[in-house]
């Protein structure tokens, strides 16, 4: 779809619920109209370096994809692949009338209200929560398919090392010690990964690695009578294939920006009692290294929006964000060590 052609759709949804909004999202990959009983998710005809929704084919692979994928750790919510047609000028959502445009993934709406990251900032996330996650994600875990090739230390340092891309920002905006912590971080990941690769291959081979959710954070979780643990990456396999501690790591991380380090530590004691994964001292060291990663990718990608924000206002609580992760960044790197 054109954005002139979702814009005609937007339309045409709020005539036929008969209300004064239908709710249109945008983000770089795709468009989300709620409705009050549901969410259509549809792909942008982009393509980036991680992601190619360039042609009809190739978005309506992605949407069932997407659907099979979310399915394994939610019940309810991803509810099918429908067409978009126009007739007459006039666009429809599941028609069976008209020419096809495009498709949309269909899914229950749920309550924003129960949207974790909101509940975390209003501190009403208890550790029952925790509980329930932890259970939930070690069920998935335990059934997930598990991959045998992934681990690659070459491909692991450029990960942590495209951090880089930000350095300019971070000396205009913050300090020159932001910068000279960026350099330092890149070293120490560089030894750290050389020095553990092996351990990494061992978990690998002990059936560690898996093909995951990906997305891991307090966003994509409503807290229901059950977890809804939805938005799992489908769109790059590799960004899914990961080592246990990885996964966990991220939500760990994602506790701890909210500082909720206490629920992160019981999440992470309530996760093991069901699924073992911290054989050794090694394996420790390696779930902190993932925690520091993680808020490095975190830290890039707020920089890099702040970067590309069209003005001063809109850059502004882009720049809070990126200087919070900043915090977290160097917390865990001077926890594995760094700047001694």
């Amino acid at each position: 779809m054109t954005t002139k052609e979702i814009n005609l759709l937007h339309r045409d949804l709020i005539v036929l619920y008969n209300i004064n909004e239908v709710r249109l999202i945008t983000t770089h990959a795709s468009w989300v109209l709620l409705t009050p009983e549901y969410a259509y998710k549809i792909k942008k005809p982009v393509q980036f370096s991680f992601l190619d929704y360039s042609t009809l084919e190739k978005r309506y692979e992605a949407y069932h994809k997407e659907l099979r994928l979310n399915q394994r750790l939610t019940t309810g919510m991803y509810l099918d692949v429908v067409p978009i047609r126009s007739n007459a000028n006039r666009f429809a959502i599941a028609s069976e009338e008209g020419e096809l445009i495009d498709y949309a993934l269909k899914m229950k709406r749920m309550d924003p209200e129960r949207q974790m990251d909101h509940l975390l900032q209003k501190g009403e996330v208890s550790f029952s929560d925790m509980d329930a996650i932890a259970q939930q994600l070690a069920v998935f875990h335990q059934k997930a398919e598990r991959k045998y090739e992934v681990v690659d230390l070459a491909t692991m340092k450029e990960q942590f090392n495209d951090l880089q891309v930000i350095q300019p920002l971070l000396q205009q905006h913050f300090s020159d010690e932001s910068s000279k912590l960026i350099k330092e971080s890149i070293q120490l990941s560089d030894h750290f990964l050389e020095q553990h690769i092996t351990r990494m291959l061992e978990r690998q081979h002990s059936g560690y690695v898996l093909d995951g959710h990906g997305d891991l954070h307090s966003r994509n979780i409503f807290l229901m009578e059950e977890p809804i643990i939805f938005d799992c990456i489908e769109f790059n396999e590799a960004f899914r294939l990961m080592d246990i501690l990885n996964e966990i790591a991220f939500f760990c991380m994602d506790l701890d920006f909210f500082q909720e380090h206490q629920l992160a530590a019981h999440f992470l004691q309530a996760y093991l009692k069901h699924l073992p994964c911290i054989e050794n001292i090694e394996d420790w060291n390696i779930f902190h290294y993932f925690k520091l990663y993680r808020a490095n990718v975190r830290l890039k990608v707020n920089g890099l929006n702040a970067l590309q924000a069209e003005s001063e206002e809109e850059s502004k609580p882009l720049l809070k964000v990126t200087g919070d992760y900043l915090h977290l960044f160097r917390y865990y790197f001077e926890a594995l060590g760094g700047g001694h």
